[in-house]
């Protein structure tokens, strides 16, 4: 039996992923050892696993270039287009890959938020506007890339903002956004919604805005392009050069931990004879409770309920195709207030999987999440509801919904009825706490966890930044 216990790893990484071999990668060139565990229970959610923006795209692409690491230079070859669709409130609103288009579409739907700039944005060129906001952006990139923190690239902000050269509608954009989240009125409820709605979607986490920075990081994500991302095959050839360069890669279950004035000092495994020595771990994805691990945090989470659709012509009992009267070409993202759900669920994520089935997901806070089995045929009443509203001759299609999974790795930051306190400016990560008996957790120094639930930050960028460390 191959015993690797004896050999001390500098570092060690679980969870089997792309952004687990990109970090080892990087701390493999700093001259450090590495060991990356495939544990079965760890797995990144879908945040990371399925989607990019824009702003990330281009900073993985710059990390690339400038460490040779050829899958990030490729990056375009794991990301496609994904237009993005929200439906608040029963109004839709579609986003694209064109900047100058979506900043109309929500001008449009949700007036409030470009109050003082709307007719500067129907004068202006929209060529011209997309070329200049997309060289912007890259300039945006490219300073961000001077530093190791989304924490340092803040201080430094203010500087670049005063060379955008459409400063005045993003200083209203931000006057506004601020006005909307801070009003209590019932009139501007759909434009707080969205809000809520985009912020959990597009950036991972809900936000008051409380200062510039976040409030462009908003302004930008919602009018640059968004991507599908494939991750799987990202990781197959980062994992292919983690190895190359001298990682150390094995699969197998962490069965206990074992701890030495408030660190980690061994883990032990189901495969490989003796323990292994801890320096550092670093959790990639969620589920890290069934090793033990917790954060602590104030604010709640939304657990993931998935449910397969089919359509059937009720004649022919065959398969029939989906068609929306909005153009789903991807993913749509539901929030509506009115609705009455189990488990006070609000958020919905359709996604299109062949042409007659999609996968919907019922996103609830997680101290609320209802067992799939207990609450079937309620989920299906409002699955079946929600659809009718947006299908073309909803009375001729028969839909057939099949349970397929309760998902720990679809998670969001829940948008409550109200936005989240200004936060601490996180300098780094959340503390981590183990079990170490019933009811009872204590903080331990050198274990990490990475994902959605260490609110680090604001949006990927923040997360994807904190790898070259």
């Amino acid at each position: 039996m191959e015993v690797i216990a004896k050999k001390k790893f500098e570092n060690i990484f679980i969870g089997e992923n792309c952004f687990a071999f990109l970090n080892a990668i990087q701390k493999l060139a700093q001259g450090k050892t590495c060991l990356l565990i495939n544990e079965n229970k760890i797995h990144l959610d879908q945040f990371f696993s399925r989607n990019m923006d824009e702003l990330s795209r281009l900073y993985l692409q710059l990390w690339g270039i400038v460490e040779n690491i050829k899958p990030l230079i490729n990056i375009d070859d794991y990301c496609s287009i994904q237009n993005r669709h929200f439906s608040i409130n029963s109004k839709f609103i579609s986003l694209n890959e064109n900047p100058y288009f979506n900043m109309l579409e929500i001008s449009r739907k949700f007036p409030k938020l470009f109050e003082g700039s709307t007719n500067e944005i129907f004068d202006l060129d929209s060529d011209d506007f997309n070329t200049n906001f997309m060289l912007f952006m890259d300039r945006y990139i490219e300073l961000s890339f001077r530093f190791k923190s989304i924490q340092n690239f803040d201080v430094n902000f203010l500087n670049t903002i005063n060379d955008f050269p459409y400063k005045r509608i993003f200083n209203n954009f931000y006057k506004n956004l601020s006005n909307i989240i801070n009003d209590h009125s019932y009139g501007l409820r759909d434009e707080k919604t969205f809000i809520q709605c985009a912020s959990s979607f597009l950036l991972g986490d809900k936000f008051s805005f409380t200062d510039e920075f976040q409030g462009f990081f908003f302004f930008s994500t919602l009018l640059l392009p968004s991507y599908r991302f494939d991750s799987v095959t990202l990781t197959k050839d980062l994992k292919e050069l983690f190895l190359l360069k001298g990682g150390t890669f094995k699969e197998f279950r962490v069965e206990d931990s074992y701890f030495l004035k408030g660190k980690l000092e061994n883990i032990e495994t189901n495969k490989f004879e003796g323990l292994l020595n801890v320096d550092y771990l670093k959790i990639f994805g969620c589920n890290f409770e069934s090793l033990g691990f917790k954060l602590k945090y104030n604010e709640s989470y939304e657990r993931g309920i998935s449910f397969k659709l089919s359509i059937l012509n009720p004649d022919t009992c065959n398969r029939g195709e989906f068609k929306f009267s909005v153009d789903v070409d991807d993913v749509l993202y539901f929030l509506n207030e009115n609705l009455k759900l189990p488990g006070k669920a609000r958020l919905f994520a359709i996604k299109k999987l062949e042409k007659s089935s999609f996968q919907i997901t019922l996103f609830m806070p997680e101290k609320n999440y209802v067992s799939l089995e207990n609450k079937n045929r309620e989920y299906v009443a409002v699955v079946t509801e929600l659809l009718r509203e947006i299908l073309i001759n909803p009375d001729q299609t028969e839909i057939s919904i099949f349970p397929i999974s309760k998902s720990s790795m679809d998670l969001l930051s829940y948008p409550g009825n109200s936005f989240a306190k200004k936060r601490e400016k996180a300098t780094k990560a959340k503390r981590v706490y183990f079990h170490t008996s019933p009811g009872s957790f204590s903080s331990v120094e050198n274990v990490e966890i990475f994902g959605v639930e260490r609110r680090f930050g604001i949006g990927r960028l923040s997360y994807i930044m904190s790898l070259r460390g």
